[in-house]
């Protein structure tokens, strides 16, 4: 084998070594964000009649029925800005509810959890 040939070989294995330990540090990589990413259970969209949670007033003049989260509750907690999509009744809405996106931290700081 001659010395040109020997060297060839060399950084053959060598590049295949360093392509293999590159791989699986992304293979790692990918791993991590997949563990780290959190699954949102209320994510899709539910009708009113079925909400996935309903919190009340103290008073009990206010209600909100969740029937989105937008976030995963880990991110939620995090965002000061996070909301979910309700239908809200109130004494301004007549026996009706109005729907829209509403401030989670409006809501737990006024209501309680029902159900």
């Amino acid at each position: 084998m001659s010395l040109a040939s020997e060297k060839s070989t060399m950084f053959e294995e060598g590049w295949v070594e360093a392509h293999l330990i590159g791989q699986r540090e992304k293979q790692r990589e990918w791993e991590e964000k997949e563990r780290l990413k959190m699954k949102n259970p209320c994510g899709k969209m539910r009708k009113a009649d079925n909400p996935y949670e309903v919190w009340k007033s103290r008073d009990g003049t206010w209600t909100w029925k969740v029937l989105k989260k937008y976030k995963s509750p880990e991110a939620e907690a995090q965002d000061p800005y996070a909301r979910w999509m309700c239908a809200v009744s109130s004494p301004f809405t007549m026996g009706c509810e109005d729907y829209g996106d509403v401030y989670v931290r409006e809501i737990k700081a006024q209501a309680t959890k029902v159900s």
